[in-house]
């Protein structure tokens, strides 16, 4: 079973009503394969590398598939597109120029934080262009 934690929905579920279409299943067994005790942040992303290469949004190599997510997109609710359209830009562009300035030194640590990072974006953004008809009056906290 997962932790409470992992089954809530996310700020962006709870302030814009968006329902994500993403296969739960994957994500349950990249959990419980790669979970620790700790759970320290580069479990959570080798968690979520696992998961955004098993739904076929990454490649094994670490490449953003980016038909893969213009697939998601499209099949998105009409007043969602744009809004999704632009984090992608948006995200796509932040996740170039992390690869360009080498931010970090990512070969230190246990998974490419990559998927993490772009997905992560792409809620913050999210979040922040939400259409007005389904946003629902939240604080974010």
């Amino acid at each position: 079973m997962l932790p409470f934690v992992l089954r809530v929905k996310s700020d962006a579920q709870t302030c814009c009503m968006v329902e994500h279409t993403f296969p739960q299943e994957p994500f349950r067994e990249c959990y419980e394969n790669r979970s620790t005790t700790s759970m320290d942040n580069q479990t959570v992303i080798c968690i979520h590398k696992c998961y955004y290469e098993a739904i076929g949004m990454f490649s094994a190599d670490g490449k953003l598939q980016t038909e893969s997510y213009f697939k998601y997109r499209d099949a998105l609710d009409p007043t969602l597109r744009d809004s999704f359209s632009f984090s992608l830009k948006v995200c796509a562009n932040i996740l170039f120029k992390l690869i360009k300035q080498n931010v970090t030194d990512w070969s230190k640590m246990r998974c490419s934080p990559l998927p993490y990072l772009f997905n992560r974006c792409l809620m913050e953004v999210g979040i922040a262009n939400c259409p007005a008809e389904r946003w629902m009056n939240c604080e974010l906290k």
